[in-house]
């Protein structure tokens, strides 16, 4: 993956469950004593066009794909310091004020929440094969392949894809646990207009 701001992208609705997510962070209480504001079309807007602008500095600063620390939630301030240190940062602030964040950090919690909300409307709304399911179907597959006794290579190879996907379920799941009741109930309220927001991205 190239490039910083592809870790403001890919925390979004559209990224596939298949991303690794830091799990630390996917951890976190759903309920904090931190108030928090509540979701709102408004607010999606704002962020989608944050991001989008964000983004688009790439063109003018090739120099933000030379960030090479790690993409993943945990590294947040890696990256937050990586991009207060740019030449870009200067129109990153604005662009941050005119969308009606006070930071950069406020821009990644919102992220995290928006990746949350983006599993929770995949999994309700989604006729396609889960990752859950996926890991059970994998799972049904690699017994087979140890009862018809087949290479010990294919077997490893079997094993190799179950544990990534796993792993993978763990983080979603944690994911998952983290949304609040306000954020699915909007998600509820709103799924064919965020599906339709986001279809576009």
């Amino acid at each position: 993956m190239k490039g910083v701001l592809l870790l403001l992208t890919i925390l979004l609705f559209v990224a596939a469950p298949a991303i690794a997510v830091s799990s630390s962070i996917a951890s976190k209480a759903p309920n904090t004593a931190k108030k928090v504001t509540p979701l709102s079309k408004a607010l999606i807007e704002s962020f989608l066009q944050a991001t989008k602008k964000i983004g688009k500095l790439g063109q003018k600063h090739p120099e933000l794909s030379n960030y090479s620390g790690g993409f993943d939630a945990e590294n947040q301030a890696g990256v937050v310091k990586f991009l207060r240190a740019s030449a870009a940062y200067p129109e990153i602030e604005t662009i941050l004020a005119t969308s009606g964040f006070s930071n950069l950090e406020a821009l990644f919690s919102l992220s995290e929440r928006v990746l949350a909300i983006g599993y929770f409307n995949k999994i309700n709304n989604s006729d396609s094969v889960s990752l859950f399911q996926t890991e059970k179907i994998l799972q049904a597959n690699l017994n087979n392949l140890r009862a018809s006794k087949a290479s010990n290579a294919i077997i490893a190879k079997a094993e190799k894809t179950l544990n990534y996907i796993k792993a993978q379920v763990k983080i979603v799941q944690q994911k998952l646990d983290t949304i609040s009741d306000e954020d699915k109930a909007f998600v509820q309220k709103h799924s064919d207009w965020l599906k339709q927001k986001f279809a576009a991205k």
